[in-house]
């Protein structure tokens, strides 16, 4: 049974993120890549949110771009693949 931490699904805009916690649980995935690290991102994605389940225990970074005020997820230039890391 999933704890009650786990059952915490945030959308955080990147300046709400915890840098370290986020690159923690990149890091502690062995299929994660440098395109989920919160540096990469943030730089190579004009606009994006953060899925964190729990206290950091699951991430996700989602780049978005606004067309007719919708919120469309998109791959970002150089960034070859987004994953749920965790």
């Amino acid at each position: 049974m999933p704890s009650a931490d786990m059952e915490c699904i945030q959308w955080l805009k990147p300046q709400n993120i915890d840098i370290g916690k986020w690159n923690s649980c990149v890091a502690q995935d062995s299929k994660a890549t440098i395109y989920n690290r919160f540096e990469y991102i943030n730089v190579m994605a004009d606009n994006w949110i953060g899925l964190v389940i729990g206290d950091y225990e699951t991430v996700m970074p989602c780049p978005y771009k606004l067309k007719l005020g919708l919120k469309l997820l998109y791959a970002p230039a150089f960034v070859q693949h987004i994953s749920i890391c965790g």
